[in-house]
């Protein structure tokens, strides 16, 4: 994971009340509260980014808990709907 700034700002909460019952790691900015991406003791490697951490052009690869996903949003994959 790499930041332009304020990495010394980002805070861990280890977050074990979860459905899968993985304990997933939700890190935060200690100055505003503001959540930046949580990673999965499941899986290693994966870093999941909330939308409004990312600067440019970056497109999501897949969605998680469409579920809950208001119906405004629509397709943020760019996969085109079947």
């Amino acid at each position: 994971m790499q930041f332009s700034r304020g990495k010394d700002l980002v805070k861990r909460y280890a977050d074990s009340n979860t459905n899968s019952g993985n304990t997933v790691d939700r890190h935060f900015c200690s100055n505003c509260g503001c959540p930046m991406y949580l990673t999965n003791s499941a899986t290693q490697g994966f870093y999941a980014l909330h939308g409004g951490s990312i600067q440019g052009s970056a497109q999501p690869k897949f969605e998680l808990f469409l579920e809950d996903k208001y119906s405004w949003i629509g397709d943020v994959t760019g996969k085109p709907k079947l």
